[in-house]
């Protein structure tokens, strides 16, 4: 079972499986993507990518909710398997 993180602990072990810039980039991506066809300045959508990553971070007590719920996996470069693998894997740990 998963144990529960902070969120500097979540940010910590992204960064020690080599995936926080990916998962950065990919919920940002999204967050720009819902914000994009409006027409908003660009530092507001820009503090609305922190936003959402922060909420993300401190909103779920696992990573690997807080990684599922960042974005659509399958529309991300990587792809679904790639982040679901990553998912499942969190989920076992012990």
């Amino acid at each position: 079972m998963e144990k529960k993180r902070s969120s500097w602990e979540k940010i910590k072990k992204m960064k020690e499986l080599g995936i926080f810039e990916k998962w950065q980039a990919n919920t940002d991506a999204h967050t720009a993507g819902m914000y994009g066809r409006y027409r908003f300045e660009k530092d507001y959508v820009e503090s609305r990518k922190r936003r959402r990553r922060n909420t993300f971070l401190d909103a779920y007590a696992y990573l690997s909710d807080a990684i599922e719920s960042s974005f659509v996996f399958s529309e991300s470069p990587e792809g679904f398997n790639y982040w679901d693998r990553i998912v499942g894997q969190l989920r076992e740990e012990i």
